[in-house]
């Protein structure tokens, strides 16, 4: 079934499409386990962003997926999903342990470059909630800009992460014209 992918993408600048391309060729050598194939369909979930419009009882399934998974290579993949899963399903704390976990895993790996971009965006989308964790978040996101180039869905996230900059100086600007008063 692999094999038949590349056939039948149609437009080879459609992210998703070269996105699926990409992973149809690693399983070509390597046959995927139907707990990856569930995975996987939850990163597709997440990199589309859908997952803000799950509700609780659709999310919480999402979590047993993430439990099944026991292939190491997969952890950091995980972590990240479980981490936007425990947000959306507003349980900060464990979101940030999830994604902080994600970051540690996925150190040194060369494959999937797209999580530390994603996992410091959501992050820091957690940590502008808090006026105390604002800078925090401010430097997530400025490393991303920064540091992340030539990654899945860049431009996607590069929209996200210009559009969460320009909300947190449009609310430090209030607080400082406040201040000169």
């Amino acid at each position: 079934m692999f094999r038949k992918v590349p056939s039948l993408i149609k437009r080879k600048n459609n992210q998703i499409e070269a996105f699926v391309s990409r992973r149809a060729e690693k399983f070509k050598k390597l046959k995927p386990t139907q707990e990856h194939c569930r995975l996987l369909t939850l990163e597709m979930i997440f990199l589309w962003h859908a997952m803000p419009t799950c509700t609780a009882e659709e999310l919480k399934p999402f979590l047993s997926v993430c439990d099944s998974q026991t292939d190491h290579n997969l952890l950091p993949l995980k972590c990240l999903l479980e981490g936007s899963i425990y947000k959306e399903l507003g349980e900060d704390e464990m979101a940030l342990t999830c994604l902080q976990e994600a970051l540690a895993r996925h150190q040194g790996k060369k494959d999937d470059i797209y999580i530390p971009a994603f996992t410091l965006f959501e992050m820091a989308s957690i940590l502008m909630k808090n006026e105390q964790t604002i800078p925090e978040a401010q430097a997530h996101l400025q490393l991303i800009k920064d540091s992340y180039k030539d990654y899945d869905f860049e431009n996607r996230l590069s929209v996200r992460v210009n559009n969460a900059l320009k909300r947190l100086k449009a609310t430090a600007r209030p607080a400082t014209t406040q201040n000169v008063k």
